[in-house]
């Protein structure tokens, strides 16, 4: 089952609820995070710029009301009071509001819009966030997390008391649990008449505050009507977080506390949902107001253990800059992804690790994190959970990063009960630099679980030092407005500033350099080197932000700097510090890469982008949500890998408006048929099924299967992106069992691309109004060969953009008197041409230092010149190919050189003979031969040179059907057993001709391997196939079944088509390698079997098949019965009764050999004109072997002569013959016997044959 069922459940459970009226229908939030949110419908927060006064008062509310319906506006922070204007001038609250909107509406449409306007700071939707535990009913020793913190020795130095205050910000507390209720948090100002006594907007709020109100779906029996004084939780997140941090201890019951006694505010923003499925949820807006309400009233810790927006992070600042420390979970996403306030100077993040100090399975990770703390981790092996105080009394074992915040929450308390005098940030340093690095146990999450697991005994113990800097580069702007053309594109001839923020986050940073590094020659460094001075950490908030806007780093392009990706350093010093950042931009980007995915799959498209040369513009969703700007690019590469929604209602609205505009698309990833197309996907539910009609509409696809059954696609024959590919499709990253490549259809005028055996479509494209190109099997990452990923990438974007561009680079000269003309053909069927370019230079260095506009000569061909160069001279050149909406092809840097020739013809490709069972052929080659040289390969000198058994020969190749392309075919009269070596030579028509000879290949007659598919014989279509993989030599075998089991009733042969010649055999072997799995009883069997009457009647030969073989053995059958006769026909016949079970795999079969065998020592033909006229050692046969082989030699005289074998050190191991012999032709056996009796080991062996004058060795491989 997929793991993206557990989300699935959660949405279909909600929407369950449309059947009662709803206060809260919530839609799936489109930011993927380890905390999952979702949105309340009818609800947005804004916050206006200053000096933006009442908003119902505003011109704004008219405008409001008008486009949007708002139908009321409340302030956020209604009771805010301010100690200065200074503070109001950075909490300036007042500017929050909320307003609610008709529940129909498009909340997150309408963020969108109000966040392009000029008198807004932000909008966003209000947010339900679920909380991060994942319970579990494994009970196991309860509190291992405190002797794992050395809490037990802390105690000995330092205890909390109730005058420290952690807020616990959640679900509610059980606030008269009898393990709480004595550090239960008391509001002395507050009297309980029904007034608000203290004056701090709340009334009657004794123990804290309960914000729920008008929640309709709560849990049975739990208060979800109205806000309220009453925090008490009901479903028991709220409780668990509490007893960790701040249970009473001590007291001879219960738990214990990481504090020991800190007081615990209980303030309740959330409330568990009937689902148990989704657990309980927490909503954004009340989660900001709570955090207020923990500053104004005295908390000095405060915990927060689910997923959060921008009003949270108002909130939580306000807190901090009162003196909280503020505690939040890092999420349960295992992944990188961090919420806005792990990812804030002021949020100390915590993830969590088991009970052995490494990572819990399910922890978010990166390098933003700033502690780790134990979580509980059943799932990684049987460890702990956290025990600790639940709803109604009890205790209960959870587990979560939600477990892991409140750990570090509790010690933050205690360090502050210690030193009540410190700040909040010297408490949060403390923590950080007393933790135990942990990064030996978990190398694969080095530097990304923060400094390591927390030690409460160092925190009380070790002595407070000062931190050092931690800046990290939030941003990187290139500003072309002053020196280029002030269009934000990055163009050739420009003069740039770049500009970079940088945050602190940990102590103060002194004399702040920014250095440039960048090693691209298209660029010059005017300046590189920014002093920044003093950026403030963690202490001053208000100043920990900076950038170099005053004295910004100076670029400038080159005039002829081509298109390209700029990849560069930057590196930054400070006192006691230094970091180095890389740093990425485009020069004239012609498309957008939009990463969709929480891996790290971005690397599959950026590596073959830069290897074409292709200039691209990066852009990463998770982190900036939506692009907006994608008519800018003349196309957009957008993948989603595995991640839910696949595109939400945002990103189809996108995608939508550029494609209308005429633009390119191509767009990959696994399951986006799934989650757009089925009843049960995530974003199908999500839009009401319109996300099926953009499927349809718009890619032009028909999701007709989730999860194929074949993971081999093959492209359409004469498809422009397709033709001549085959790939596997593997999603990179994910489990087998997560694989899930979509079967699709293509409608509407689209054509597919890549098919599955089965015929079904695995990717389609359209080419109308605009152009789409979409991958359903996956991700473009999935295409498991890197050569095939290389070409389709190539191929796609020239189909989205019309292109077809034919060029024959020049090759070497002898010519140093007349210019070098090029041609080039640029057809472009959607956009009109815009310019070709030739840009060319002799330096070998980019830029290239000459360009030339080429002339158009009609019918898309242009043309340009070099000017002569002298001897010894290299010239480099591309052509750049710009259409009219931007787009650039691909780059190709040729080169070539004006010299003498003095380099040989080379064999580029040769297509070798297959082995065959034939004797006589036709046997036919081809090889594609080519020149360096422009004057090329000299046709008539092409030859083809072979020799068996000691007699040779040799053929002149013929031009084939294309360029440089040679063939030959030729016939002989060869023995079942021989072996054919063969090699080409070609020469070059240079002044002084250059010869080349290709290596030496060989041809086994009588051999079948099936790498050439079958060809060869007469397969019963529904039974007999290929299968590729786990052969016993080579890619192929042939199977009974491919890739199934047989099935009962099956009568099928695999018959030779041509029958076997063996009528000059004294006696014939049949060889071959099998494995199977028949079922026993005689209700599955193999037969070999022969005809010698043209398949009339057949007779077996050799011994049935029959039982279980699981690994490859060989099988040898005797044929010499049958000798003499011409016409031998050769089948494998599979049978099965009707009652047979269907669950064995059958019969496999590889490497098939047939050897006319002539008795040892004797000569094969005594008649004096037969007498060999050389000394020859045949290739063994059958090679490899087991258990024997045939070893077959020739001599031209009567001498001495010794066949010895020797293993891979070149130690003799076997002499096989050693004595006089006349001259004839030999064949001896060899058992794999050494010279002592002992069987040899399976390996590399070598045959050697020695005679005077004469010696040839032969290698061949013994396998047991």
């Amino acid at each position: 089952m997929k793991s993206r069922l557990g989300i699935l459940l959660w949405i279909v459970t909600l929407c369950q609820f449309l059947l009662v009226p709803l206060t809260y229908l919530f839609s799936r939030d489109t930011n993927t995070t380890g905390h999952n949110r979702f949105i309340v419908p009818g609800l947005v927060v804004v916050k206006l710029k200053p000096p933006t006064g009442n908003l119902e008062r505003s011109s704004l509310m008219g405008t409001l009301v008008s486009q949007y319906g708002v139908e009321q506006v409340e302030q956020l922070f209604p009771y805010q009071k301010y100690q200065s204007s200074a503070e109001r001038e950075v909490h300036d609250l007042s500017r929050i509001y909320r307003l609610t909107v008709p529940q129909s509406s498009d909340v997150e449409k309408i963020c969108a819009e109000l966040n392009t306007r000029s008198d807004m700071e932000y909008a966003e939707p209000v947010y339900l966030h679920q909380t991060e535990e994942i319970p579990n009913d494994t009970y196991y020793n309860y509190q291992q997390h405190l002797p794992q913190i050395a809490a037990e020795q802390a105690w000995d130095v330092a205890k909390g008391d109730t005058s420290i205050v952690i807020a616990i910000i959640d679900t509610g507390v059980d606030w008269d649990h009898p393990d709480l209720a004595e550090n239960v948090w008391i509001n002395h100002g507050e009297m309980l008449d029904g007034t608000d006594t203290d004056d701090n907007g709340y009334v009657d709020d004794i123990r804290g505050w309960d914000w729920v109100d008008g929640a309709t779906d709560p849990s049975t029996g739990e208060d979800g009507d109205v806000e309220d004084n009453d925090p008490m939780d009901f479903d028991g997140h709220g409780t668990h977080v509490a007893g960790i941090a701040g249970a009473v201890t001590d007291n001879g019951a219960g738990v214990a506390s990481v504090s020991w006694n800190c007081a615990i505010m209980p303030l309740r923003v959330g409330w568990a949902s009937p689902s148990s499925s989704v657990g309980a949820f927490v909503r954004s807006d009340w989660a900001a107001q709570a955090f207020r309400y923990a500053a104004d009233n005295g908390a000095q810790v405060a915990n927060y253990s689910a997923g959060n927006s921008q009003i949270i992070l108002e909130g939580a600042r306000y807190a901090f800059d009162v003196g909280v420390v503020i505690v939040t979970s890092a999420g349960n996403g295992n992944d990188e992804i961090g919420d806005p306030l792990s990812l804030a100077s002021y949020g100390l993040s915590v993830a969590a690790v088991n009970d052995v100090d490494e990572k819990a399975s399910y922890s978010t990770y990166g390098e933003w994190v700033s502690v780790s703390a134990p979580g509980g981790d059943v799932g990684s092996g049987g460890r702990r959970d956290i025990f600790s105080t639940v709803f109604d009394n009890r205790y209960a074992w959870y587990e979560g990063t939600s477990m892991a915040s409140p750990v570090v929450a509790g010690l933050a308390g205690l360090v502050k009960a210690q030193h009540p005098d410190w700040s909040n940030a010297d408490v949060v340093f403390q923590i950080i630099n007393t933790a135990d690095n942990i990064d030996h146990l978990n190398p694969q999450y080095a530097g990304k679980l923060g400094s390591g697991r927390i030690n409460a005994y160092r925190a009380v113990t070790e002595p407070f030092f000062e931190p050092d800097p931690h800046i990290i580069l939030t941003s990187t702007t290139i500003d072309d407005a002053v020196g280029g053309n002030n269009d934000g594109v990055t163009n050739p001839g420009e003069r740039l500033s770049l500009i970079v923020e940088l945050m602190n986050n940990m102590g103060n940073a002194s004399n702040v350099m920014i250095n440039l590094i960048l090693d691209d020659p298209s660029i010059e460094i005017i300046d590189g080197t920014s002093s920044i001075g003093l950026i403030t950490g963690l202490r001053d908030l208000d100043n920990n932000r900076t950038d170099n806007a005053s004295d910004p780093l100076v670029l400038q392009i080159d005039a002829l700097a081509l298109p390209h990706r700029v990849q560069g350093t930057i590196q930054l010093t400070a006192d006691n510090y230094y970091e180095t950042y890389d740093l990425h931009f485009a020069i004239s980007p012609s498309v957008l890469l939009v990463d969709d995915e929480e891996l790290d799959g971005e690397q599959y498209y950026i590596s073959v982008l830069d290897s074409l040369g292709i200039s691209f513009d990066y852009w990463d969703r998770n982190l900036n949500n939506t692009p907006s700007n994608l008519s800018s690019y003349s196309t957009v590469i957008w993948f989603c890998e595995w991640t839910f929604p696949s595109l939400n209602d945002s990103d189809r609205n996108v995608i939508q408006n550029y494609l209308d505009g005429g633009g390119h698309l191509f767009l990959s990833g696994q399951d986006i048929g799934w989650d757009l197309c089925d009843s049960t996907g995530t974003t199908f539910i999500a839009s009401g099924g319109l996300s099926k009609d953009f499927y349809e509409d718009y890619l032009h696809a028909q999701y007709i299967l989730d999860t194929s059954d074949y993971s081999l696609l093959n492209g359409v024959q004469g498809d422009p992106i397709g033709h001549g590919l085959s790939f596997s499709v593997y999603q990179p990253g994910r489990d087998p069992e997560n694989q899930y490549p979509d079967e699709i259809n293509p409608i509407d005028g689209s054509q597919s691309i890549f098919n599955y055996p089965n015929g079904n479509s695995g990717a389609v494209r359209y080419g109308g109004d605009y152009r789409t190109v979409f991958f359903g099997f996956g991700g473009y990452e999935a295409i498991v060969e890197p050569d095939v990923r290389f070409t389709v990438m190539g191929r796609v974007l020239d189909w989205l953009n019309g292109l077809q561009i034919s060029h024959q680079p020049l090759k070497d000269t002898y010519n140093f008197e007349g210019d070098y003309d090029i041609q080039v053909s640029v057809q472009s069927v959607v956009q009109p041409v815009d310019k070709v370019e030739l840009y060319w230079d002799i330096d070998s260095d980019l830029p290239f230092n000459e360009k030339i506009t080429m002339n158009h000569t009609g019918d898309g061909v242009y043309e340009g010149s070099i000017p002569a160069q002298p001897l010894g001279t290299e010239i480099r050149y591309t052509i750049l190919v710009q259409t009219a909406s931007g787009y650039y092809a691909p780059l190709i840097i040729n080169s070539f050189n004006v010299e003498e020739d003095v380099t040989p013809p080379t064999f580029d490709t040769v297509h070798e003979i297959a082995n065959s069972m034939s004797k006589t052929g036709p046997y036919q080659l081809s090889a594609l031969i080519t020149d360096n040289a422009d004057l090329g390969v000299d046709t008539n000198s092409v030859t083809f040179y072979y020799s068996s058994e000691g007699v040779e020969d040799s053929l002149q190749m013929v031009k084939g059907s294309t360029d440089d392309q040679y063939e030959v075919t030729f016939t002989g009269n060869y023995s079942y057993g021989d072996t054919l070596d063969y090699y080409l030579s070609a020469r070059d028509n240079a002044v002084h001709p250059n010869k080349g000879i290709s290596s030496t290949y060989q041809l086994i007659i009588g051999y079948e391997g099936f790498e050439n598919g079958l060809g060869q014989w007469d397969a019963d279509s529904l039974t007999w196939g290929l299968e590729q993989g786990n052969s016993h030599s080579g890619g192929y075998h042939v199977s009974d079944s491919p890739g199934c089991n047989y099935l009962p009733g099956t009568n099928a042969a695999l018959t030779l088509l041509s029958p076997l010649d063996i009528s000059s055999a004294d006696s014939v072997d049949l060889s071959f390698w099998t494995r199977y799995r028949l079922q026993p009883g005689n209700r599955g069997n193999g037969y070999v079997e022969v005809s010698t009457d043209n398949g009339q009647n057949w007779n077996q030969v050799g011994s049935t098949i029959v039982g279980i073989a699981t690994g490859w053995k060989q099988i040898q059958v005797s044929l010499t019965d049958y000798a003499g006769l011409d016409e031998v026909l050769l089948r494998f016949r599979l049978w099965s009764d009707s009652t047979a079970s269907s669950n064995y795999d059958g019969w496999l079969i590889d490497d098939i050999q047939i050897v006319e065998v002539v008795q040892t020592g004797i000569p094969e033909i005594a008649a004096e004109d037969a007498v060999p006229d050389q000394f020859y050692l045949s290739q063994n046969f059958p090679n490899p072997f087991n258990p024997e082989t045939n070893i077959r030699y020739q001599l031209k005289v009567r001498g001495p002569v010794a066949i010895t074998i020797h293993n891979a050190l070149g130690q003799r191991v076997k002499t096989v013959v050693n004595e006089v012999q006349p001259a004839g032709r030999y064949t001896v056996i060899w058992n794999g016997e050494s010279d002592s009796g002992a069987m040899v080991g399976s390996g590399i062996y070598f045959l050697r044959m020695e005679t005077p004058g004469f010696v040839q060795t032969r290698k061949m491989v013994f396998l047991k």
